[in-house]
């Protein structure tokens, strides 16, 4: 594919299901091509915006290790939010990279925000992924 649309897709994935797909995304994204995929970002900006209760959407550790939260305990793919230096991470090893800077959703308490969810534009790298 040249283009991929992934809205409101990667906010409802837990990390193993996310690692399968972007795995899947790379394989089928022709060199060049790109791919829009939107996510709730975890990041300093949103944790201030959080303390002062700003945040549409509480999200909760569920495992301990911090790198992702959901919304609903009781229903952890409800929403999902991940740690955008996870997610850079995540999308490196898979041979994508940001094409532009993460457009920031509203979501978070952010008055400049395009959409709700964070969107995040990739590209997949020249070779294999």
């Amino acid at each position: 594919f040249d283009v991929v649309l992934a809205k409101s897709l990667f906010t409802h994935m837990l990390p193993d299901e996310m690692e399968v797909y972007l795995g899947q995304l790379a394989k089928r994204l022709q060199p060049g091509g790109r791919a829009l995929l939107t996510y709730f970002l975890l990041n300093e900006l949103q944790r201030e915006l959080e303390q002062k209760g700003e945040n549409q959407i509480l999200f909760h550790d569920l495992s301990g290790e911090n790198a992702f939260r959901v919304r609903r305990l009781a229903a952890p793919t409800a929403a999902v939010a991940y740690r955008e230096d996870h997610l850079l991470e995540a999308l490196s090893r898979h041979g994508l990279r940001l094409k532009s800077r993460i457009i920031y959703g509203t979501w978070s308490g952010r008055r400049d925000g395009l959409s709700f969810q964070d969107m995040v534009v990739v590209t997949k790298s020249a070779g294999p992924a």
